[in-house]
């Protein structure tokens, strides 16, 4: 329970797990639990609070906070004959992670498809989109290292992954690239039912 409370999830429980049964038990929608959850620190008082229906749903319009995201899903082979395969875009499946880059009053923060601050290892890709992001937006696209032009292989990727900070070193030979999919929100506006 410390553990969970704390935000150090490593403890055999996911986040997503957690989500999911905090939704059953407040008979909530999970990606409404999900939308909050990174807008709100341990130990969550706000967040129960809401859920136990002893406060109102807590705020998030002012920072910058993960958005459940579309995931691809398979089609089985069945299912092709009734898609109208004109009304299809494929796109190069790149090596790199999904990410979210979500901004809030030029607070901007990277999150993986999980849901993790990944921000942190990132601070070049951060600031080269402070100076151009506009507030109250949330895109979605593929983390990269990219050298040149060339996309580097997975690998490089990794040698930034899961720290909380990232040398000068690492920042001139792993440079990170964001190559964007979508817009989620823009200026504040929900562009997710488009």
């Amino acid at each position: 329970l410390l553990k969970l409370l704390t935000g150090a999830l490593r403890v055999g429980v996911s986040a997503r797990l957690a989500k999911t049964a905090l939704a059953a038990l407040c008979a909530r929608d999970v990606a409404d639990i999900e939308e909050i959850w990174h807008a709100v620190a341990p130990p969550y008082l706000d967040l129960f609070a809401w859920l136990e229906g002893r406060g109102p749903r807590p705020a998030i319009e002012d920072r910058p906070v993960y958005r459940p995201m579309m995931l691809a899903h398979p089609i089985e082979v069945a299912e092709l004959a009734g898609l109208d395969l004109a009304q299809f875009q494929a796109e190069w499946k790149w090596d790199g992670i999904r990410i979210q880059i979500a901004a809030a009053r030029r607070d901007i923060k990277l999150f993986s498809r999980t849901g993790d601050d990944i921000s942190g290892a990132f601070p070049d890709v951060a600031g080269a989109l402070a100076a151009s992001l506009v507030s109250d937006s949330v895109l979605d696209g593929e983390l990269l290292v990219s050298r040149g032009g060339e996309i580097a292989p997975f690998n490089d990727l990794q040698q930034r992954l899961n720290r909380k900070a990232v040398s000068k070193r690492q920042l001139e030979t792993h440079p990170a690239h964001v190559r964007l999919y979508d817009a989620l929100l823009l200026e504040g506006r929900d562009l997710r039912e488009q």
